[in-house]
């Protein structure tokens, strides 16, 4: 890494640790990013969008503190980023906040508040789906994702 760090990433990947080529300029970066997005499906969710989604509304359904959760606080739900590991390519450059304004941004609202932090806010229709999943977690004894 320390010979050649500009060259290449050392990313660690479910299948192990990688090395990939490090993008050479910002403009590079951008296509990559812009590549991965037009990937994906226009009128529907791939399965690992599905699965990111899902711990998404998870988490807000099992949030307990009475301030709303912002984005530091879902990227940091281990379920949130177990699937964003699968869906995200770490030599991509997407981030968390970018995948949710382009893909979800319709359900979840990121908003940056006085302290510069990207707070969560629901559609109606994703309020009722957190809510929907928040009695069916309580019915089923609380937590699933709880260690």
């Amino acid at each position: 890494e320390k010979r050649v760090g500009g060259e290449v990433l050392v990313c660690d990947e479910p299948q192990g640790r990688v090395l990939r080529l490090a993008p050479t300029t910002k403009e590079e970066r951008g296509d990559r990013r812009e590549a991965f997005f037009a990937s994906l499906p226009t009128d529907s969710f791939a399965p690992e969008e599905e699965r990111l989604r899902a711990a998404i509304f998870d988490f807000l359904a099992t949030w307990k503190s009475k301030e709303l959760a912002n984005l530091s606080h879902v990227g940091g739900d281990k379920a949130v980023q177990q699937a964003r590991a699968q869906l995200f390519p770490q030599d991509k450059g997407v981030n968390l906040r970018e995948w949710v304004e382009r893909r979800i941004g319709g359900e979840v609202e990121l908003r940056i508040d006085q302290k510069g932090q990207y707070v969560v806010h629901l559609s109606p229709t994703a309020r009722a789906l957190v809510s929907r999943r928040f009695m069916e977690l309580e019915g089923a004894g609380g937590d699933p994702r709880a260690d």
